[in-house]
């Protein structure tokens, strides 16, 4: 056995969270990799058919979750999704644009063995979220989320502010989220006024509904663009080009705010804020 050592050349080599204290060749080293990756678990999601914002959230989720376990995403490509009111048949491939997932990471093909689709990874995430939020896999989704997408969308040079105002729609008749009053968003405007009162502010308010519902607006002397029943792909990239972003109860505005950037007033919702985040009382 001595004798056998000293003919080893003893070196540790690391792949994904195991080591192997190697004494072999490259052929015995190259089966042992190919062995690792016959047991590498694959994540992928459910299918569902609710949201733009609640299913980027679920595959942002997903591929947080797998890196930091070590295991491989597998894209899966939308077949349903709520809010194409205009029957637009593109709807589905420009939702898969706007993500810009599709093409950097292989698809669930029903075949793949070992997969996880039904672990909890949204606790995990709800626990670790400042860790999630500020790791490199975060850092890779923005980068891919701009890839074909221009950065400068408001081509101005103002401070951007962009307010969601969730309110009821023709696919979605639940109560909470739409029924925040008006003036919890006033509040945060005259906050957010008297915060940056040297800086040239512009408010972006993207809702649904007639624009009759919202003269509140016209009482304050703010530079202010209303944005009703806009293009969803077009409001949510301008929610995440946002210098300043005022969520609503929303995953659509809470999976902007994840890829944003800049300021983020958070309401209390079902998901929680990062640390960094401005907490807004209702």
């Amino acid at each position: 056995m001595n004798g056998f050592l000293k003919k080893c050349n003893k070196r540790i080599k690391i792949y994904g969270n195991f080591k192997f204290i190697l004494n072999v060749n490259n052929n015995i080293f190259k089966i042992i990799i190919r062995l690792y990756k016959q047991l590498m678990k694959y994540i992928t999601i459910k299918y569902r058919n609710d949201g733009f914002g609640a299913q980027f959230l679920n595959r942002i989720i997903a591929i947080l979750y797998s890196e930091k376990h070590n295991c491989e995403y597998l894209h899966l490509p939308i077949t349903s999704m709520e809010h194409n009111y205009n029957n637009n048949p593109d709807f589905i491939a420009t939702a898969e644009k706007c993500m810009n997932l599709k093409d950097y990471y292989k698809s669930y093909d029903n075949q793949t063995d070992k997969l996880c689709s039904n672990i909890d990874m949204y606790k995990e995430f709800h626990d670790n979220i400042d860790e999630y939020v500020n790791s490199i896999t975060m850092k890779k989704l923005k980068e891919l989320f701009w890839k074909n997408k221009d950065r400068n969308i408001f081509v101005n040079e103002k401070i951007n502010v962009a307010i969601h105002i969730r309110r009821p729609n023709r696919h979605d008749n639940r109560i909470l989220g739409t029924d925040t009053p008006l003036s919890y968003y006033i509040n945060i405007i005259k906050n957010i006024i008297e915060k940056y009162k040297d800086k040239d502010l512009l408010f972006h308010i993207y809702s649904q509904g007639n624009k009759n519902q919202f003269n509140i607006f016209e009482n304050f002397n703010i530079n202010y663009i209303l944005h009703l029943d806009e293009d969803v792909f077009l409001t949510f990239t301008q929610l995440v080009a946002s210098d300043i972003l005022v969520i609503s109860y929303s995953a659509f505005s809470y999976c902007a705010a994840l890829l944003n950037d800049g300021t983020i007033y958070y309401i209390p919702m079902v998901h929680p804020p990062c640390s960094k985040w401005v907490i807004s009382n209702t």
